[in-house]
């Protein structure tokens, strides 16, 4: 209960959104809780060792200063198939009380075997627009917009939705053959790279033969290729082609309300409307 207590409170030092809390003291802590600082110590030593908690320490001039990073727990899937946790709770609790706590993280499973999945990928939706078809053209105020920022972290968790580019977004049969001849090794296209290769050729609109020649610029001195590399070699191609101007999104069927009629007559009297 202790040792809960010890993981909440810290918990509640942090502010709704934030990542990092307040600089405060032992002391605080130890008014917050009513107990002394080697049972706060007893009990962090609980949490670390199930890795709800990790704790780092500086000693500069007989001061030390600590940071306490919470990690969530675990998911209840992962909890219950740990092979450990779970075994020690069952233990801990019995198997009536371990098997209300299981039925309560789970539900039944809902047969889907005779559906069939028709969801829309992210392209299937949507489209990359260039700069110059929009009406006004924006021009992107810096290049750099885009790098990560080497003094901030985001806000994160993980499980987070991602987008899912359909099989044939891109092809990389192509891609793979024209790199027969370079000095890249096909070992090196990871499935991550091959993720951010979809998803910049989707946005800037580069074929394979010419992702080639961006994938070539963005190795690294091992021969590596790096994906923030390869995501800026992309925008600097794009650019190139383009002018500064960075493309846009729009649907694939855009709604009647954000539809122009630039550079086309109106036939019907909805079009006329636009």
């Amino acid at each position: 209960t202790t040792c809960f207590g010890l993981y909440m409170t810290l918990w509640s030092e942090l502010e709704q959104d934030r990542l990092w809390g307040k600089e405060s003291t032992h002391h605080h802590l130890m008014s917050m809780m009513q107990i002394n600082l080697k049972a706060i110590y007893h009990e962090r030593l609980k949490l670390e060792g199930i890795g709800l908690l990790k704790t780092y320490i500086k000693e500069e001039d007989d001061v030390r200063v600590f940071i306490y990073e919470l990690i969530p727990p675990l998911t209840p899937h992962q909890f219950f198939n740990d092979g450990v946790l779970n075994v020690y709770l069952y233990n801990r609790l019995g198997k009536s009380i371990f098997q209300k706590v299981k039925n309560y993280f789970s539900d039944s499973l809902v047969d889907d075997q005779s559906f069939k999945d028709v969801t829309h990928s992210f392209n299937d939706v949507f489209k990359s627009v260039k700069a110059t078809e929009l009406a006004p053209s924006f021009q992107s105020e810096s290049k750099d917009v885009f790098s990560p920022d080497a003094q901030t972290d985001f806000i994160d968790s993980s499980n987070r939705a991602s987008i899912e580019m359909s099989p044939d977004s891109f092809d990389f049969d192509l891609f793979l053959a024209g790199l027969t001849d370079s000095m890249i090794s096909k070992r090196s296209i990871t499935s991550k790279v091959k993720q951010a290769i979809e998803k910049l050729a989707f946005l800037y609109g580069i074929d394979p033969l010419q992702m080639k020649n961006v994938v070539l610029d963005s190795l690294n001195e091992n021969d590596q290729v790096d994906i923030e590399l390869l995501r800026k070699a992309a925008q600097s191609f794009y650019q190139f082609e383009n002018g500064e101007a960075l493309p846009n999104l729009s649907e694939q069927i855009q709604p009647p309300m954000l539809r122009t009629m630039q550079e086309k007559q109106p036939q019907t009297k909805e079009e006329q409307l636009i």
